[in-house]
């Protein structure tokens, strides 16, 4: 008697990892506080709590704090603004040596902020967290700013407001720096430049780290970490439509066809007259047509 291999089955354990043990996540009690309430960085440090399982986000928290405090003792009792600008400046950039990852720039691990504190290398919205944080212990109003393409932080004061790029060594950007690098990117003639300057909450600021890391790993076919990352996104903002579109098309391609129809269903009932819905509602009649045990 012939033996025949066993059949392998098809199991979704991804699916099931990612999506009912949220509700398990400290990130779902994070993403549930009022904006106002989210500690930024120690949000920052949670969103690798999955990838980096017993990070200890409490030592980078006391190094932050350490480092606000070694600036604040090189600094002269009334110093302003600028002064204690510069101080951060030159300690972080200097003489710590924090820099923007400009030779692998998409490498995962300058999206985590244990890992850009311990390799002091990032991209612009990790570089710019670390920043605001040491700002404010030093007494500066910061804030992120999602500007297109490259993340920022704005420095309120009596005089107006200071742009800067942590990415590159904390310069001050002017009015038309920010013009050229808009029109260079958007190819259109920029009217109003404040428009793309506003301060960022700690949820949009979370979300952009997220998405940046989505991107990273759906161009790498990770299925398991897109999943989790779009889950965390939803978690902060369940309305993002665009996001249920991604995760039913993933799960759909994972044969998790009862909540992949759930994703496509909700994103086209609220995006109906795109392209994109069209396409997804195609897909919806296919899927219940093809697969109408689902019912």
């Amino acid at each position: 008697m012939v033996k025949h291999a066993p059949i392998a089955v098809f199991q979704p354990i991804i699916f099931r990892s990612g999506m009912h043990n949220v509700a398990n996540n400290p990130f779902t009690t994070l993403a549930n506080q009022p904006d106002e309430q989210i500690g930024l960085l120690r949000a920052a440090l949670s969103i690798a709590a999955d990838t980096y399982p017993g990070l200890d986000a409490d030592k980078y928290m006391v190094q932050i704090k350490q480092w606000a405090q070694d600036i604040s003792q090189q600094l002269p009792g009334d110093a302003d603004i600028k002064t204690r600008l510069n101080g951060l400046n030159r300690f972080l950039f200097e003489k710590l040596g924090f820099s923007g990852n400009t030779t692998d720039y998409y490498d995962p691990r300058n999206s985590y902020m244990n890992e850009v504190l311990d390799r002091r290398q990032g991209i612009p919205i990790t570089l710019s967290v670390i920043y605001i944080e040491l700002g404010k212990r030093l007494g500066l109003d910061m804030s992120g700013v999602s500007f297109p393409g490259h993340f920022l932080v704005k420095l309120s004061c009596a005089e107006g407001e200071v742009i800067l790029d942590p990415f590159n060594g904390g310069i001050s950007l002017s009015e038309q720096d920010l013009t050229d690098r808009l029109e260079s990117l958007l190819d259109i003639e920029i009217d109003n430049l404040r428009l793309f300057l506003q301060p960022a909450s700690n949820k949009d600021i979370l979300i952009r780290m997220l998405s940046n890391l989505k991107a990273i790993y759906h161009h790498r076919g990770d299925a398991e970490k897109t999943l989790e990352l779009i889950n965390k996104i939803l978690l902060l903002n369940p309305q993002r439509s665009d996001e249920y579109r991604e995760r039913g098309l993933l799960l759909s391609s994972l044969e998790c066809f009862h909540s992949a129809l759930g994703d496509l269903r909700r994103y086209h009932d609220s995006s109906p007259g795109s392209d994109a819905g069209e396409t997804v509602r195609d897909l919806i009649i296919r899927l219940q047509h093809e697969h109408h045990y689902l019912h």
